[in-house]
């Protein structure tokens, strides 16, 4: 996966990943940490540097990489979907998707593309 970002990061474009695998954020460039906690408890920039500075930091990533656990354990289960049926505008032609609610998901397009609703249309 680092491969692939770092080829979609070339030619001056910009690749902004989520990611808790440390490989991934050891592999970074430069590393945003939000928190302090999840949910309610977060939201802050807790650390901006670059991940060798980060294994000094005293946030939990920090904390994480330089114990060489892991940082998050389980990933959320999601709790539904939602589904996307006959999508057309712009570029999309007659697209059906369906998209988990509860947990984060990226949708990605080698162009544009809009997906034209609202949570309460749905």
């Amino acid at each position: 996966l680092l491969g692939v970002v770092r080829a979609l990061s070339k030619d001056e474009n910009v690749a902004v990943v989520v990611e808790h695998d440390p490989e991934m954020i050891l592999g970074a460039d430069r590393v945003i940490e939000l928190g302090p906690g999840a949910g309610e408890n977060g939201g802050q920039i807790v650390f901006d540097g670059t991940p060798t500075a980060l294994r000094k930091a005293k946030t939990a990533t920090g904390a994480a990489l330089k114990s060489n656990r892991a940082v998050f354990g389980t990933r959320r289960e999601a709790a539904g979907t939602i589904e996307v049926t006959g999508a057309s505008g712009h570029n999309l032609r007659s697209v059906d998707a369906s998209f988990p609610l509860g947990v984060m998901t990226c949708v990605t397009s080698s162009r544009p593309c809009y997906l034209p609703f609202s949570a309460s249309s749905v």
